[in-house]
Protein backbone atom coordinates (compact mmCIF):
# COMPACT_ATOMS: atom_id res chain seq x y z
CA UNK A 1 0.00 0.00 0.00
CA UNK A 2 1.53 3.05 -0.95
CA UNK A 3 1.65 6.03 1.86
CA UNK A 4 0.91 9.33 1.05
CA UNK A 5 1.98 12.96 3.00
CA UNK A 6 -0.25 14.32 5.02
CA UNK A 7 0.15 17.34 3.36
CA UNK A 8 -0.68 16.04 0.00
CA UNK A 9 -4.02 14.93 1.64
CA UNK A 10 -4.85 17.46 3.11
CA UNK A 11 -3.71 19.98 -0.20
CA UNK A 12 -6.03 17.18 -2.60
CA UNK A 13 -9.03 17.26 0.78
CA UNK A 14 -9.17 21.14 0.48
CA UNK A 15 -8.85 21.23 -3.20
CA UNK A 16 -12.06 18.79 -3.70
CA UNK A 17 -14.29 20.40 -1.00
CA UNK A 18 -13.15 24.11 -3.31
CA UNK A 19 -14.80 22.33 -6.17
CA UNK A 20 -17.23 20.87 -5.17
CA UNK A 21 -18.57 24.76 -3.62
CA UNK A 22 -17.51 26.60 -6.22
CA UNK A 23 -14.90 28.18 -4.25
CA UNK A 24 -17.92 29.42 -2.27
CA UNK A 25 -15.92 28.85 0.96
CA UNK A 26 -13.52 31.19 0.99
CA UNK A 27 -13.80 34.84 0.82
CA UNK A 28 -13.81 36.73 -1.91
CA UNK A 29 -14.02 33.80 -4.06
CA UNK A 30 -17.20 32.56 -6.43
CA UNK A 31 -19.66 35.61 -6.09
CA UNK A 32 -20.96 35.16 -3.36
CA UNK A 33 -20.03 35.83 0.38
CA UNK A 34 -18.41 32.50 1.97
CA UNK A 35 -20.47 30.43 4.52
CA UNK A 36 -19.03 27.75 6.93
CA UNK A 37 -20.55 26.20 9.52
CA UNK A 38 -19.32 23.65 12.55
CA UNK A 39 -21.24 21.36 15.08
CA UNK A 40 -18.97 22.89 17.71
CA UNK A 41 -15.40 24.58 18.09
CA UNK A 42 -13.44 20.94 18.59
CA UNK A 43 -14.81 19.79 14.81
CA UNK A 44 -13.44 23.47 13.72
CA UNK A 45 -9.78 23.05 15.45
CA UNK A 46 -9.45 19.58 13.78
CA UNK A 47 -10.26 20.68 10.40
CA UNK A 48 -7.59 23.15 11.00
CA UNK A 49 -9.55 26.13 10.71
CA UNK A 50 -8.36 29.50 11.46
CA UNK A 51 -11.92 31.37 11.21
CA UNK A 52 -12.90 30.48 14.88
CA UNK A 53 -10.52 32.14 16.98
CA UNK A 54 -9.09 31.71 20.34
CA UNK A 55 -11.81 33.30 22.54
CA UNK A 56 -14.86 31.54 21.11
CA UNK A 57 -15.62 29.41 24.43
CA UNK A 58 -14.52 25.11 24.28
CA UNK A 59 -18.51 24.50 24.88
CA UNK A 60 -19.28 26.53 21.29
CA UNK A 61 -22.07 24.43 19.67
CA UNK A 62 -23.35 25.41 15.80
CA UNK A 63 -20.92 27.65 15.04
CA UNK A 64 -21.40 29.65 11.27
CA UNK A 65 -19.22 32.24 9.97
CA UNK A 66 -19.98 34.71 7.21
CA UNK A 67 -17.41 36.48 5.14
CA UNK A 68 -18.47 39.44 2.34
CA UNK A 69 -18.00 38.49 -1.15
CA UNK A 70 -15.32 41.37 -1.42
CA UNK A 71 -13.69 42.76 1.44
CA UNK A 72 -12.44 42.27 4.84
CA UNK A 73 -14.50 41.11 7.79
CA UNK A 74 -16.78 38.40 9.10
CA UNK A 75 -19.74 37.85 10.94
CA UNK A 76 -19.95 34.49 13.42
CA UNK A 77 -22.75 32.88 15.64
CA UNK A 78 -22.57 30.34 18.17
CA UNK A 79 -24.47 28.89 21.08
CA UNK A 80 -22.88 28.68 24.61
CA UNK A 81 -23.85 28.00 28.02
CA UNK A 82 -20.42 28.95 29.66
CA UNK A 83 -20.51 32.60 27.06
CA UNK A 84 -17.72 34.94 26.47
CA UNK A 85 -15.33 35.63 29.65
CA UNK A 86 -13.91 39.07 30.15
CA UNK A 87 -9.59 37.68 29.99
CA UNK A 88 -7.14 39.60 28.42
CA UNK A 89 -8.18 38.79 24.86
CA UNK A 90 -12.03 39.95 25.41
CA UNK A 91 -12.49 43.27 27.28
CA UNK A 92 -15.92 44.86 27.98
CA UNK A 93 -17.29 46.83 25.19
CA UNK A 94 -19.93 49.21 26.63
CA UNK A 95 -19.91 51.50 23.43
CA UNK A 96 -20.10 48.98 20.03
CA UNK A 97 -20.61 51.74 17.41
CA UNK A 98 -20.02 49.23 14.14
CA UNK A 99 -22.62 47.29 12.37
CA UNK A 100 -21.02 43.87 10.49
CA UNK A 101 -19.80 44.21 7.10
CA UNK A 102 -22.16 41.59 5.26
CA UNK A 103 -26.03 40.78 6.13
CA UNK A 104 -27.12 36.90 6.61
CA UNK A 105 -31.00 35.56 7.05
CA UNK A 106 -29.21 34.26 10.04
CA UNK A 107 -28.49 37.15 11.41
CA UNK A 108 -30.89 39.09 14.18
CA UNK A 109 -32.75 41.99 12.64
CA UNK A 110 -31.50 44.02 15.16
CA UNK A 111 -27.18 44.01 16.11
CA UNK A 112 -27.57 42.36 19.50
CA UNK A 113 -26.00 44.74 22.36
CA UNK A 114 -25.66 42.26 25.55
CA UNK A 115 -22.97 41.19 27.50
CA UNK A 116 -20.71 43.51 24.82
CA UNK A 117 -17.02 42.70 24.07
CA UNK A 118 -14.19 43.50 22.24
CA UNK A 119 -11.96 40.72 21.44
CA UNK A 120 -8.83 42.03 19.42
CA UNK A 121 -10.77 43.81 15.96
CA UNK A 122 -14.11 41.48 16.68
CA UNK A 123 -17.47 42.76 18.69
CA UNK A 124 -18.67 40.24 20.54
CA UNK A 125 -22.23 40.46 21.84
CA UNK A 126 -25.13 37.74 23.04
CA UNK A 127 -29.03 37.69 21.67
CA UNK A 128 -30.92 34.84 24.55
CA UNK A 129 -28.52 31.78 24.13
CA UNK A 130 -26.14 32.85 21.25
CA UNK A 131 -23.32 35.28 20.83
CA UNK A 132 -23.13 37.25 17.56
CA UNK A 133 -19.50 38.02 16.37
CA UNK A 134 -18.27 40.81 14.03
CA UNK A 135 -15.67 42.68 12.11
CA UNK A 136 -15.31 44.71 9.80
CA UNK A 137 -11.40 43.96 9.61
CA UNK A 138 -10.36 47.17 10.82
Amino acid sequence: MQKYSRTFLTVLSVSCALALTGCSALPGLGGGQGHLVFENKSEAVSQGSTDVPAWVPDDAATIVVDFPANGPGYMMKFASKTGVPISAACVADPDTPTQPPTSASWWPKQTPTADRRKCGDTHVARAGGEWYAWSNGS
